[in-house]
């Protein structure tokens, strides 16, 4: 099972490190667990969203601390609550998709780096296709 495990992690940080959104690499999902990344993928794929006929900037880098790779989870914390509010508001008011009370465990990510709630993070960001 552990094997399976790794292989898992290995094949989701290479399907991440393919995005090539950030210029470093990244070898551990612990490393995630900051928000940096998400908030860079999703400022690059939507950095200007429209909607009602005017500009919005759902996912501005400059409402974010952006110095990963620190030990404050509490600043992880506020950049992941921050980050899923917006794509709830995104996901609702741009998309028009329903989203269903927040099960997302943004503390068990910012502070433990916990796997399950990072990949439940990663599978709630729109696509390329917007939704």
């Amino acid at each position: 099972m552990a094997n399976s495990t790794e292989g898992a992690e290995k094949a989701f940080l290479g399907w991440i490190n393919s995005l090539g959104v950030v210029a470093e690499k990244i070898t551990n999902i612990d490393r995630l667990r900051d928000g940096v990344f998400f908030v860079t993928l999703l400022n690059k794929v939507y950095p200007i969203a429209i909607h009602g006929g005017r500009d919005s900037t759902y996912f501005s880098t400059e409402d974010y601390s952006l110095k990963g790779g620190g030990s404050d989870w509490n600043l992880y914390a506020a950049n992941l609550q921050k980050l899923n509010t917006r794509i709830n508001k995104y996901l609702r008011g741009c998309l028009n998709i329903p989203v269903d009370s927040d099960t997302l465990d943004i503390q068990a990510i910012a502070r433990d780096g916990e796997k399950k709630s990072i990949i439940k993070l990663v599978c709630r960001l729109p696509d390329e296709h917007g939704g």
